[in-house]
C-alpha cells in the first residue's frame, strides 16, 4: 500500500501529464487544495515542521517497530521504556537535550 505523500507524488504526476486535477481530486480522494498547493511546491506540514522535531522520521519509524515488536513478543513497552530507549536513540545521534515530560504520551 503507498503511503499518502506517494499518492500525492503519483497525484502530481499525472496532473504534469495532462490530467485535470478534478479528476484526480475526484479518483484519489484528495483534497483539491492540498493537491493546488503541492502542485505550486508546497510541502507538507510534517516534513516543513521536521526541522523542529528531536527525532528524524527515520528514528521515529524505530522506535515505533520496537514498540510493536515488544508488544508481539508478550512485553508491552510502558512508558518509562519508551522514554529510555528513545533517549538512548537521540545520544547515539549526538543529541543531548531531555525529552519533555508529556512527550511519550504525545508520541503514542
Amino acid at each position: 500500500m503507498l503511503s499518502q505523500e506517494d499518492r500525492y507524488s503519483i497525484s502530481i504526476e499525472r496532473i504534469r501529464n495532462g490530467e485535470l486535477i478534478r479528476s484526480v481530486v475526484r479518483d484519489l480522494g484528495f483534497s483539491r487544495s492540498t493537491l493546488s498547493r503541492r502542485l505550486q511546491g508546497v510541502q507538507s506540514q510534517r516534513k516543513t515542521a521536521q526541522f523542529q522535531l528531536k527525532l528524524s522520521l527515520e528514528q521515529e519509524e524505530v522506535i515505533t517497530n520496537w514498540i510493536c515488536q515488544e508488544e508481539v513478543t508478550g512485553r508491552p513497552a510502558g512508558y518509562v521504556a519508551i522514554r529510555c530507549f528513545t533517549t538512548v536513540i537521540l545520544r547515539q545521534s549526538g543529541i543531548n537535550t531531555s525529552l519533555g515530560r508529556n512527550w511519550v504520551e504525545r508520541f503514542l
